[in-house]
């Protein structure tokens, strides 16, 4: 199902930001504070990516069986 590629794309877009943001927290310098702010903000953005992906996921499947329910 076409939602579901788009939904596995989607994962793996917010692993890879996650993966980004995650090295460059660990090789920056921990007084600064903005980029440390900034590295946070994109960490809820790749979670909340993470979590609509994963919903659309859901949403695919549900629909996918109900129109096996129905033609079934």
């Amino acid at each position: 199902m076409e939602l579901t590629r788009i939904a596995l794309e989607g994962l793996r877009q917010a692993e890879d930001k996650l993966e980004r943001v995650a090295k460059r927290t660990a090789s920056q310098n921990p007084g600064d504070r903005v980029e440390l702010s900034q590295n946070a903000v994109e960490l809820l953005e790749a979670k909340n990516h993470y979590l609509a992906s994963l919903k659309l996921i859901k949403a695919a499947e549900e629909t996918e069986k109900h129109i096996l329910d129905i033609l079934g």
